[in-house]
């Protein structure tokens, strides 16, 4: 028979119940089973890949507490991997079917799970609402979608409102919230298996993300020969060797430590972030700077990645870097993208010819093996 508080823990893996059966079981690096940890990779790789998680599987209890412990392992894999790209991943899969659940779930359920979650309510009776958090208590959220900014709430008296058809995506959100301020965990000293097995994993999603990249910009160098190119449709990827010199400089000079002016600064952060440099890398790159803040830097990067994601980077075009006078070559574009493009397709053509020239010689040394082959049975043939 299935247990139903299983069922709600490994939906809710979050909740106290969750982290009591987690406790319960006695969890520690050293007895992670290896079904627990390729359930933890699945989740993580589903994510990755598909940007879902699979869903619970409800099959028997075994299944279930594997599930619930699945979630605590998944986090300690993604803190030992520390790529906030691939946690920022993983923490919106995990909202998505989290909101999936709750929209299914009694009133009853949203409030505990609500309170598991320490977001403090005052459920309304007899109310067009459902519920009212206090305003110091809503802003402490701090959720970033926009359908939650305090401008588009009911406040009154020193409340917040919230309807019905709201609630469930509010804790959703704030989940997907908490879930990214906990990662990277602090771990103590972590099995050297289990880190290598990681360490792995984070290299065998990098070879996977660079062979997509190769394959897609591959199949553009094979159509242009040299044709005309739909440049919007190339995927971008982090490529120093193809930066414009306009951004080339402000890379090069942060990473020398000089100082560097806050529009190339700006400039720069945006056309790396745009090109999808890694957020981490393109901190560390700024942590050299002289006059370095990582309080302003932290708000300013995260700032041009959101905004960046939602609306679209805003980038200097050659007329810009030219007036803000970082226009440092001529290089026959109108937009800086242009330049990266077009030095991706450069590179990747250059790689597809090599490519088919590697073949080519295979080709003619077999031609040559089977002619020798050939002469040789011939030779033997006239001498007998």
């Amino acid at each position: 028979m299935i247990d139903k508080e299983l069922v709600f823990s490994a939906k809710y893996p979050f909740t106290s119940g969750a982290i009591k059966l987690v406790e319960k079981h006695g969890f520690s690096f050293e007895n992670i089973s290896e079904s627990v940890l390729k359930k933890s990779f699945k989740l993580i790789l589903s994510a990755h890949s598909k940007g879902t998680l699979p869903e619970i599987s409800d099959e028997n209890n075994s299944n279930l507490k594997e599930d619930v412990i699945s979630f605590p392992v998944a986090k300690i894999i993604l803190s030992i991997v520390n790529d906030s790209l691939l946690s920022k991943k993983f923490a919106n899969a995990f909202k998505k079917r989290l909101l999936e659940n709750l929209l299914k779930e009694s009133d009853q359920n949203l409030i505990e799970i609500a309170a598991d979650a320490n977001i403090k309510i005052k459920v309304l009776e007899k109310n067009d609402f459902f519920c009212s958090i206090k305003l110091i208590d809503f802003l402490s959220l701090e959720l970033e979608n926009p359908e939650f900014k305090l401008v588009n709430q009911a406040v009154e008296n020193g409340f917040v409102f919230i309807p019905e058809n709201a609630f469930a995506k509010l804790i959703s959100e704030s989940i997907e919230l908490n879930l990214l301020r906990q990662l990277p965990m602090k771990l103590p000293e972590i099995p050297k298996q289990l880190k290598k097995t990681c360490l792995d994993f984070k290299e065998q999603l990098k070879s996977k993300e660079e062979k997509e990249f190769e394959s897609s910009i591959k199949s553009f160098a094979q159509k242009k020969k040299f044709g005309r190119i739909d440049f919007s449709k190339i995927q971008l990827f982090p490529n120093v060797e193809a930066l414009p010199p306009c951004i080339k400089q402000g890379y090069d000079a942060l990473l020398a430590g000089k100082n560097v002016n806050h529009i190339q600064r700006l400039a720069t952060a945006s056309f790396l972030l745009a090109c999808n440099f890694p957020l981490e890398k393109v901190r560390e790159l700024f942590t050299k700077a002289p006059n370095y803040n990582e309080r302003m830097t932290t708000y300013h990067l995260n700032r041009i990645k959101k905004q960046g994601s939602e609306k679209g980077f805003r980038l200097f075009g050659c007329a810009k870097t030219k007036e803000y006078g970082f226009c440092s070559a001529e290089c026959g574009v109108k937009h800086p993208m242009t330049f990266y493009k077009k030095k991706l397709l450069a590179s990747a053509s250059q790689a597809l010819e090599k490519e088919n020239e590697n073949k080519n010689k295979k080709v003619e040394i077999k031609s040559e093996i089977k002619k020798e082959l050939g002469e040789n049975k011939k030779t033997e043939v006239s001498k007998k």
